[in-house]
């Protein structure tokens, strides 16, 4: 398993810069082993720009080969943006160069190992600068080649100009030169946070700091009054789970009668149920709080599930073109389903 999420940081990475989304195609290719145990690597595509997993290390999930491509794409970035003072813009054609160095044609999306782009000259220099043309033969004489060179004595132009009177203007104030802007820092806490939710629900965040503030009990906001808490997310949550399950009660088949759905829907939102979920998740040990918590577990441990459903819904109604209540209801399917049949769902 990858130690974070490779793909939604890639993502944040360009989306920051591009200040919109922009077509990422990752593509998963079988390498190796038998029908019953097959190995893959995988490749990411963006901006004209193409890298792939590592071909010696094939993956058994396609998840993982996907997640190794975008960390590869992550490294050259990273390298390229730390060559030329933090600019994505200069990276971005600072890796498009350094292919056209490898005698790659970029228009049809290159793809040289990951590791040839660092051995090139132009990763050895802070700056990418064109190849030097190849010299002339010796018999070619060069331009200015038999120029001669001034005497010692002779003044060179404006040697001798006068500076500039203490009273000339400057620059206007208002005119101001403004710096690259610098990459992105993502909190390393919502990384963990992300990627623990991912793990209990399977659902990837592409905004890992929902994840950070589902699982922020309100008695946090005392230790620091500017965090936000779970509180509005729990509220959201709670709704749309129970809007989520009376759906998956509705697609269940056979159909079930009003009344079935009516009681399987009151008895799956029962606070114990929801309790002894988050404690198969293991919600309590994860949630940021104050020292003085104002509930019990219990109540700390339901008003964090529900407000990871929140998180989930808001996360993937902003960020994708998915449902949301169709996106919790997987969720729900995975974590409430004790042998119940949800119709299409599981």
């Amino acid at each position: 398993m990858q130690p974070y999420n490779y793909k939604a940081l890639l993502q944040e990475d360009l989306q920051h810069h591009y200040r919109r989304n922009i077509p990422i195609l990752y593509d998963v290719k079988r390498v190796a082993g038998e029908d019953h145990c097959p190995l893959f690597t995988g490749s990411v595509t963006f901006a004209g720009l193409h890298f792939e997993s590592n071909p010696a290390q094939p993956y058994v999930k396609r998840k993982d080969a996907e997640q190794s491509a975008a960390a590869a794409a992550l490294e050259a970035l990273n390298h390229a943006k730390a060559a030329n003072r933090g600019s994505m813009r200069d990276a971005l054609e600072f890796l498009r160069a350094s292919y056209e160095v490898l005698g790659k044609d970029s228009n049809s999306v290159p793809a040289p190992p990951n590791q040839a782009l660092f051995q090139t000259a132009a990763f050895q220099t802070p700056y990418f600068l064109p190849t030097a043309p190849a010299q002339l033969p010796s018999h070619q004489p060069t331009l200015f080649s038999h120029q001669p060179t001034l005497p010692s004595h002779q003044p060179t132009l404006f040697s001798h100009q006068p500076t500039l009177p203490s009273h000339q203007p400057t620059l206007p104030s208002t005119m101001t030169v403004t710096a690259a802007e610098p990459p992105v820092k993502l909190d390393p806490d919502a990384l963990l946070a992300a990627k623990f939710i991912q793990t209990c629900t399977k659902y990837e965040f592409s905004d890992p700091s929902y994840a950070l503030e589902a699982l922020t009990d309100p008695s946090y906001e005392k230790t620091s009054p500017s965090t936000p808490t779970n509180e509005r997310l729990g509220v959201w949550g709670r709704h749309i789970t129970r809007a989520a399950f009376a759906k998956l009660l509705f697609s269940a088949f056979p159909p079930l009668s009003p009344k079935t759905m009516r009681e399987e829907l009151e008895l799956g939102m029962r606070r114990e149920r929801v309790y002894w979920i988050g404690e198969s998740m293991g919600v309590r040990s994860k949630v940021r709080e104050g020292s003085e918590p104002d509930g019990t577990d219990q109540d700390i441990v339901c008003d964090a599930v529900y407000a990871i459903m929140g998180a989930i819904a808001i996360d993937a109604s902003k960020h994708r073109e998915d449902d949301a209540v169709d996106v919790v209801g997987q969720v729900v399917a995975l974590l409430w389903n004790d042998g119940r049949r949800f119709g299409g769902v599981v």
